[in-house]
């Protein structure tokens, strides 16, 4: 079974259960991200925000977690207000 694990950044990672507890670093800040333990009687589910990019039009999708925050654009590096849920 795989367990979820988000960076501050937004990028969603899915590890195999047997990371629990380990550190990775995210691949699109360079944070580091400790993967939690895996609790079998909680089910994530996971809500996204989508936009896209006002400099070059990539489709920007993120955790609804960071709706209303502005996140840099995977692509260009320009700033990116994500809309509110």
């Amino acid at each position: 079974m795989a367990i979820q694990c988000q960076c501050e950044c937004g990028r969603v990672f899915v590890m195999p259960d047997i990371s629990e507890g380990e550190r990775v670093r995210c691949t699109s800040c360079g944070r580091e991200v400790t993967v939690p333990d895996r609790d079998p009687t909680l089910q994530l589910v996971q809500t996204f925000v989508k936009t896209q990019c006002p400099k070059c039009g990539k489709p920007v999708k993120m955790s609804s977690a960071l709706a209303g925050s502005q996140v840099p654009c995977l692509r260009c590096g320009a700033t990116v207000r994500l809309p509110r849920r």
